[in-house]
């Protein structure tokens, strides 16, 4: 299996610095936190069940890679494709294709590049990278064109936004940025910056998706951190800290030079959190363990009324059915997206009776699973 190596981008820019002083909330303190050590959580061999499969309809401009993210309204469903990064694209809630409805490139009502996306009301907004900077542009659905764009005094990768606050991921991007999380208002203007970029090495930004949000709450996951941050309009605290041992990130890994210093870690083997996603009664978080031609994928179960916990360490078929997790329904459904060969080729395994005219080279098939424990 070909490995899944942090994507670490060398940027040249052309240096920017904020004319205001960004001012720090403090050390994030991990009071109230639940610690998990890894070894100890039980280790369970579960199995899932299809509950229902909304195929992505595949036209002849629209093809898919398997890593996507997705985000949905009452209406549609919003598809960004994290490989070839070209636009997002518009389905109805059955997977019938609709439009490109935001593409990358110069022209009106395009975009110069999508970091991320969130939907909000009638408006897409949409992360954009501007070299020294980055701005959020709003689109509207309806109309299908920008209605307006908010410069921002800071590069940011990833954002989210809880009630009349964003927030924006910048990475470990030293000196450009002082502080990993910054918490800016509407008007784009910087109120504190959180998790402080102590880093003093070569800048090394890692792009990936850093914000989840399930029926109304916020996570924030890192990878190279063992904590999952849980956000709201007006706090942002440790929810979880997963202790992996002899695993752990050590600090002095931010002290070296980090191309160094990764492939120290990479010869150590380390854990890294991709996503987290929760409902009410049920966490769910898919990590990965990396070491030098190693590469192991698990799942963490985690009942909050009855504090039941296990993992579930993804072995044969599983390893590539569950690659790309999606999120979690408030009943408890996790969503994948699953490219049409593996889920053809695994049609017994899931008990599928494939009648829907899914294709091998289709677009991935989001699929809606139920735990079998």
């Amino acid at each position: 299996m070909k490995l899944r190596i942090l994507k670490i981008f060398a940027f040249v820019f052309t240096f920017y610095a904020c004319e205001k002083p960004i001012k720090s909330n403090g050390v994030i303190g991990d009071e109230g936190s639940l610690t998990f050590v890894f070894d100890k959580i039980q280790m369970n061999s579960n199995s899932f069940e299809v509950y229902t499969l909304i195929p992505l309809e595949t036209t002849p401009n629209n093809f898919l890679s398997d890593n996507l993210t997705v985000k949905t309204s009452e209406d549609f469903i919003f598809v960004f494709d994290e490989q070839i990064r070209d636009g997002i694209h518009k389905f109805d809630q059955k997977g019938r294709y609709v439009s490109q409805i935001i593409s990358v490139g110069e022209g009106p009502e395009r975009v110069n590049s999508i970091a991320d996306f969130i939907i909000s009301g009638d408006n897409i907004e949409i992360l954009s990278g501007k070299g020294a900077y980055s701005e959020i542009i709003y689109f509207s659905i309806v109309d299908e064109k920008i209605v307006n764009k908010l410069k921002l005094e800071i590069i940011g990768f990833s954002f989210e936004k809880i009630g009349e606050t964003y927030y924006l991921y910048s990475s470990y991007n030293f000196p450009f940025a002082e502080y990993r999380v910054s918490k800016i208002d509407l008007q784009g203007n910087i109120i504190s910056g959180l998790l402080k970029n102590d880093y003093s090495g070569k800048m090394m930004p890692v792009v990936e998706r850093n914000f989840f949000t399930n029926n109304g709450s916020t996570f924030l996951t890192e990878s190279f951190s063992n904590k999952i941050y849980e956000l709201t309009e007006h706090a942002f605290k440790t929810k979880y800290i997963i202790d992996f041992g002899r695993n752990n990130i050590q600090q002095d890994f931010f002290e070296n030079d980090m191309m160094m210093a990764f492939e120290k870690l990479n010869d150590n083997g380390f854990y890294s959190i991709r996503n987290h996603f929760e409902t009410t009664d049920h966490a769910f978080t898919n990590l990965v363990f990396q070491k030098e031609n190693a590469y192991e994928q698990y799942q963490i179960f985690f009942d909050k009324k009855s504090n039941e916990i296990f993992k579930n360490k993804l072995q044969g078929p599983w390893i590539e059915l569950l690659q790309y997790p999606i999120g979690i329904t408030d009943t408890n459904l996790l969503i994948f997206s699953i490219p049409p060969q593996v889920l053809l080729q695994n049609a017994e395994l899931l008990n599928l009776k494939l009648n829907s005219g899914i294709e091998i080279d289709d677009n991935p098939v989001l699929v809606y699973l139920k735990l079998k424990k």
